[in-house]
């Protein structure tokens, strides 16, 4: 496959991003979706194309990267398209200035497959569900900062 020289920009394949090296770089496999049908999702595993990934490394590639280790460092089974697009925003909108690793330590007080499971139990449908994991993460932080206060 040739690659394209572009003026001023750098030089990427003609089909876009490496999404797979990307990931596999932050020691994340990326399995087809049929893989998925499992009783217990095996920890650092994405699956399906990661078409999403894709699109937010041509937003913001630092803050995803932020946000995917937020989530390793939280619980790395938790790799699901809504959690991902749920901490990136959060993290956007809220800690678009903090240092990685603090984004870290903050996630790593608090439990996502907690949150997701309350997620999913709130509401129906991905972006709903994506939305519903925005707020409860963003309580679950502001009553860990709370304690942290009274402490």
């Amino acid at each position: 496959m040739k690659i394209r020289k572009t003026r001023g920009r750098a030089k990427r394949s003609p089909r876009g991003h490496n999404v797979r090296v990307y990931l596999e770089g932050l020691g994340i496999r990326v399995l087809p979706c049929p893989a998925s049908r499992t009783l217990i999702r095996p920890p650092n595993t994405l699956y399906g194309r990661a078409r999403m990934v894709g699109r937010l490394m041509s937003e913001d590639q630092e803050r995803l990267t932020t946000a995917l280790r937020c989530i390793q460092a939280s619980n790395s089974r938790m790799l699901h398209a809504d959690m991902v697009l749920a901490v990136y925003d959060y993290i956007g909108a809220h800690m678009p200035t903090a240092d990685r690793t603090d984004a870290i330590k903050v996630f790593r007080g608090i439990d996502l497959a907690a949150i997701r499971a309350r997620a999913l139990a709130l509401s129906s449908g991905r972006v709903k569900r994506r939305d519903a994991a925005l707020i409860l993460i963003a309580d679950r932080i502001d009553h860990l900062e709370g304690d942290a206060d009274v402490a």
